[in-house]
């Protein structure tokens, strides 16, 4: 069992902002409930879209408020069919048909007791969490949740997700591994991408995973790994990663497919 932080890919595709005034308010909605009068749709725009950056499958907006493209959508809706509502976007300076998910699959998983988390003095309350521990119950047949305590903050995917984008390769998809009851993980030679013993072609590189030996390390050990700027696009990256899970760039290694980014 995994669970993964879902994150959008805002280095290499589109990032959307709300248009007007009132954005703090609109991304306080967003909060693990249905809300009582959730509004037709929200106009966003495109943030500085010189750049010139595509639109990508899963645009950044907010990192608690996922946003699908028709496409994806299409591809995940059995999975999101009963976590959230949709909210369509319309989109002031582009001609993408977007949708934004409430998440509203609220569940209580965390596992304080082995979890390390920075509070807030004067409350007591989590200000974040820095090392996560989830109960197996509580996460187990999930798709996409959020937890009480980051409701404003992350929104959580399992492996079903992370394989059906996989799958299908979907663009601007990024997914960070935090917890996993497995007592190691395996990663691409490559790219340093989760897989499975199963792998033949890794999902986020594309290279063939049995060409070298894979990988195996404990997930303390990932989380310890030493990271470099990628000399691509900058994203910083594990040290022996080669290509850049995100832009697929690399020394020895040029002009691989697109897909799902895991990290």
């Amino acid at each position: 069992m995994k669970v993964y932080i879902l994150k959008a890919n805002y280095n290499n595709y589109h990032v959307l902002a709300p248009v007007g005034s009132g954005t703090l308010e609109l991304y306080r909605r967003f909060n693990g409930q249905r809300m009582e009068t959730p509004p037709e749709h929200i106009e966003v725009e495109v943030a500085e879209p010189g750049q010139g950056l595509p639109g990508g499958d899963f645009p950044g907006l907010a990192s608690h408020i996922p946003v699908f493209s028709s496409k994806s959508m299409h591809v995940l809706g059995q999975l999101l069919g009963s976590v959230g509502e949709t909210i369509p976007l319309q989109c002031k300076n582009c001609d993408d048909t977007y949708i934004a998910l409430n998440v509203t699959r609220l569940i209580d998983a965390l596992d304080e007791r082995r979890s390390t988390v920075k509070r807030y003095t004067s409350s007591g309350r989590i200000m974040r969490i820095l090392q996560y521990a989830f109960l197996k119950e509580a996460v187990s047949g999930e798709t996409l949740f959020k937890i009480p305590e980051t409701v404003l903050q992350e929104v959580y995917a399992t492996e079903a997700v992370v394989e059906k984008v996989a799958q299908s390769s979907l663009q601007g998809f990024v997914f960070t591994l935090i917890w996993t009851n497995e007592a190691a993980v395996i990663l691409c030679p490559y790219c340093m991408g989760v897989i499975t013993e199963e792998t033949k072609i890794c999902p986020t590189c594309g290279l063939d995973t049995r060409r070298d030996a894979a990988l195996e390390m404990t997930l303390d050990e990932l989380r310890g790994m030493k990271r470099k700027p990628c000399p691509y696009c900058g994203t910083r990256i594990h040290v022996w990663a080669d290509p850049c899970p995100y832009c697929k760039k690399g020394k020895q290694r040029q002009g691989l497919q697109e897909g799902v980014v895991i990290v």
